[in-house]
């Protein structure tokens, strides 16, 4: 049985995944949670708008991406690297520019 076979089911994806991938999804979402909780600190404050409705989602993640090319590798609010912040605002115009969104009224608005 080839490995692509025992991962789909009827030519989909199965919801089963293998330890590595498992392993791998917990890394990105403790790594992601660093700038999660620091935006929405920023959001509880009034500083930001909600990520959904922000449109300064593309410069922040120029700004992200120029301060890792200058040698940051830790940030000050977040303690998440710089390329963590930019994959966040990657993830933030993906579910925008998909509908990924939520609707209706908001906790924390």
């Amino acid at each position: 049985m080839w490995l692509s076979e025992m991962f789909e089911e009827e030519g989909r994806p199965r919801l089963a995944m293998t330890f590595e991938q498992q392993d791998l999804l917990t890394r990105f979402t403790d790594e992601l949670r660093k700038p999660t909780i620091d935006g929405g600190l920023k959001r509880i404050r009034r500083e930001k708008p909600p990520w959904y409705e922000d449109s300064s989602h593309e410069a922040a993640l120029h700004s992200h991406l120029m301060k890792w090319k200058k040698g940051e590798l830790v940030d000050a609010d977040s303690g998440a690297h710089p390329l963590v912040h930019a994959a966040w605002r990657l993830l933030a115009i993906a579910c925008q520019e998909t509908g990924n969104v939520p609707y209706g009224p908001q906790e924390n608005r």
